[in-house]
């Protein structure tokens, strides 16, 4: 299986995030996307999974564009990871409270014990500080794309083993330990400079 990312462009807020981004990741290979804080990378993992729009350039997998009419297959192919903070946020947020911004960015797509998101079949796996739970690996087990959000260092094996496997891994930080692990390694430009993220293949 193969994701590519093809002179994708990023604009928030008037503001140009990501100019010209172009990367494959391919199964059996584990992605690092790394950059300082405010390069983007949470930004990319959306837009990857069509939660914020790119402004120009393509996504694909296997030559599948993501388009409005492919998202909902997309999506099922993919596991999610969310950050530690957002997950110690989602979880700070009581009973009939409205949920966190960036979770309820999820709802209904994929969130584990929601109703509505077990309705729909649509799963997400929220990591713990060390690892993930064992019923979140159990959806990551069926999932052939798997983003993770500044996952904790406790989860490279799990990652590892997952890339291994042949499955599309990419993952967001800037964690010593994952820019080490990493088999292709893509290192976005500090936004002011808008300058074109640089793709290294390590091994």
């Amino acid at each position: 299986m193969m994701l590519e990312l093809k002179n994708v462009t990023l604009v928030v807020d008037g503001s140009t995030l990501i100019a010209n981004l172009s990367m494959i990741a391919q199964g059996g290979r584990l992605l690092c996307v790394t950059g300082n804080a405010g390069s983007g990378k949470t930004m990319l993992a959306r837009a990857i999974m069509g939660f914020v729009p790119i402004a120009s350039g393509f996504i694909s997998i296997d030559g599948e564009l993501l388009t409005p009419l492919s998202l909902r297959s997309f999506r099922r192919m993919m596991g999610y990871i969310p950050a530690v903070s957002a997950v110690v946020e989602s979880a700070a947020v009581g009973e009939g409270s409205s949920p966190a911004p960036f979770v309820a960015d999820l709802e209904g797509v994929w969130a584990p014990g929601d109703a509505t998101a077990e309705a729909t079949g649509d799963t997400v796996s929220r990591s713990a500080k060390t690892a993930p739970e064992p019923f979140a690996l159990s959806v990551l087990a069926s999932k052939q794309v798997i983003i993770a959000d500044d996952p904790a260092p406790g989860l490279l094996p799990t990652l590892q083993d997952m890339s291994a496997s042949g499955r599309v891994v990419i993952v967001m930080s800037r964690r010593q330990e994952y820019l080490t692990a990493a088999q292709q390694l893509v290192t976005l430009a500090p936004s002011p400079q808008h300058t074109a993220p640089l793709e290294t293949d390590l091994f």
